[in-house]
């Protein structure tokens, strides 16, 4: 803008100049042009006074020779040329025709200007008829404006830079003062400037756009925080996208997924932060096709579930991408889990049915000797009890995962429950030659008795059936920082480090062959895990290959 002003008031000033030297030009032209004329007027009429008293050839010759610069003829009645001061006579064509002549021969004077062929210039003449009728011409042959003008454009020249310099100094000042409050506008104040009144339309304007701005912003930002509040407390992951798939938004749990900070990633490619190959097909379909879809992605262990959402603000395009991360590790174990329990479950059950559906063909077959028939009716009534204990666990397991809360939650001792057990299992460790023994200071916890007995009894009996002869299994009782501990240890064979993660799992066995002869289901420590949980108690194991092993329970602190 300051550079437009101070041009345009340069162009002025020197178009002003140029036209005034122009005028000027025309002015001075005009006044030396009627001057001229003026002196040919007058020297024409002194002459023609003088010419009555000398003689003519001599008198005119030394007019001419007075003024060199003026012409002189004498032309006769019939226009025929007597005497003319540049020109031999003789060699002039007849002037009757001239206009100059006619007007002279009618009114007594007449003047013209043209273009002189005898001169080469453009030439005024003025014609004055004599007493005796004959006609006394004087020419003077003046300049046009654009002669004057080229002679003098030297000077003129020289005369229009100092003229120009002061133009552009003047104009350059002018144009600081112009633009100077302007530069000084107090834009977040608009009505608080004190300028030109032509800027008041605007300045209004403006004042009224800054604050109808100020609400729109306070409003966006508003909206921001909220949406930042909400999706901030999302445990899934959000990412935000435009079209050209740049981050827009991230909240805390896609950031912390990808491992990023939201604020530095705003604005990047979101395939910067990923490259996985199924994410960046579903994304890429989702902004050129417009196609919604997932992908799987695994990272740190855990396993995600991407979902694209293509966004379309309006009628044509796709605006951008919503990107949502759902955590489905807990799904995928479940359902790796579910598979493992139905193959378990199948086998768990065909193993026992396909002993006693032997026996019993063969039994009714009749190929079976006498002697045999009392082994196998014990075979087929251990196989029967084995599945009778299955159905049972199975259904602990399935009343434990759908309990939310204990049924009979009251005060139990868990000391009187641990000696029951022992009582109970004596019998079992007598034929194991493993001895059972409780130790410790009772411990008061809120539960459910038969609950809790039978996670004694189960990790009792898990204790003895996998001990060495001679062994031992103890049940110790404690209080650790006001929580009750109780711990079950045993001298047995003990579980490998790469085995201690899973044993809590249905139908996990260390050693399959060892819990057939055992008669175990594998499910006593899975049911003793869901007990655990539904008394906020914490599960923990202590094991050594081949030196046994310690099964913690710790129970929340009573009141």
């Amino acid at each position: 803008m300051r550079n437009r002003i101070f041009r345009s008031m340069l162009l002025l000033a020197v178009v002003t100049i140029l036209i005034g030297s122009l005028l000027s030009g025309a002015v001075t032209h005009a006044a030396l042009t009627e001057r001229v004329h003026a002196e040919v007027r007058s020297e024409a009429k002194i002459l023609s006074l003088l010419l009555p008293e000398g003689g003519t050839q001599t008198l005119f010759e030394q007019a001419s020779q007075a003024n060199p610069a003026t012409r002189l003829t004498l032309i006769d009645t019939d226009g025929t040329v007597l005497f003319d001061s540049m020109a031999d006579p003789a060699t002039m064509e007849n002037h009757a025709d001239r206009l100059e002549v006619r007007l002279a021969m009618q009114v007594g004077t007449g003047e013209e200007s043209r273009n002189s062929g005898t001169l080469g210039e453009k030439t005024y003449y003025y014609a004055l008829r004599l007493e005796n009728g004959q006609i006394l011409r004087m020419a003077a042959a003046s300049d046009g404006i654009w002669e004057i003008f080229l002679r003098q454009a030297g000077w003129l020249l020289a005369a229009m830079i100092p003229v120009l310099l002061f133009a552009a100094w003047l104009a350059n000042r002018q144009t600081r003062a112009i633009v100077a409050p302007l530069l000084t506008l107090d834009l977040d104040r608009p009505m608080n400037n004190d300028v030109y009144d032509e800027l008041s339309p605007l300045l209004v304007r403006m004042e009224r756009q800054r604050t109808e701005i100020a609400r729109q912003i306070d409003a966006l930002d508003k909206q921001q925080q909220e949406f930042a509040a909400i999706t901030g407390q999302m445990q899934e992951g959000l990412a935000v996208l435009d079209a050209k798939l740049q981050v827009l938004s991230l909240n805390r749990s896609a950031a912390a997924l990808f491992g990023v900070d939201a604020d530095t990633v705003r604005g990047r490619s979101f395939l910067t932060l990923s490259r996985n190959r199924s994410l960046s097909q579903v994304l890429s379909r989702a902004v050129s096709a417009g196609e919604s879809g997932s992908a799987e992605l695994s990272l740190g262990g855990r396993c995600y579930q991407l979902i694209a959402t293509p966004v379309r603000p309006g009628a044509g395009g796709i605006g951008g991408v919503v990107l949502l991360s759902l955590d489905i590790t807990e799904q995928k174990q479940a359902e790796q889990l579910r598979r493992e329990f139905t193959a378990n479950v199948s086998h768990e059950l065909k193993t026992p049915l396909t002993s006693i559906s032997g026996y019993a063909e063969m039994i009714e077959s009749g190929i079976v000797r006498q002697e045999d028939l009392v082994p196998f009716a014990a075979r087929i009534h251990s196989e029967a009890s084995r599945m009778i204990q299955l159905v049972e666990d199975l259904l602990a397991l399935s009343r434990l995962d759908e309990q939310a809360v204990l049924p009979d939650s009251r005060p139990v001792g868990l000391l009187a429950v641990s000696k029951r057990v022992a009582d109970r299992l004596s019998e079992l460790a007598r034929t194991q030659k493993v001895t059972i023994s409780v130790e410790g200071t009772d411990q008061t916890v809120q539960g459910d008795p038969a609950l809790l007995e039978e996670l004694v009894a189960n990790l009792c009996e898990n204790a003895i059936k996998y001990n060495r002869p001679g062994g031992s299994v103890t049940v110790s009782l404690s209080c650790e920082d006001r929580r009750p501990c109780l711990r079950v240890s045993d001298t047995g064979v003990g579980i490998a480090k790469e085995h201690q993660s899973r044993v809590f799992e249905r139908f996990y066995r260390v050693d399959k062959s060892r819990s057939k002869e055992t008669g175990g289901t594998g499910l006593g420590l899975s049911i003793v895990k869901h007990i655990a949980q539904l008394h906020r108690a914490t599960l923990s194991l202590t094991s050594e290959d081949g030196q046994g092993t310690t099964v913690q329970v710790l129970f929340p602190a009573q009141e």
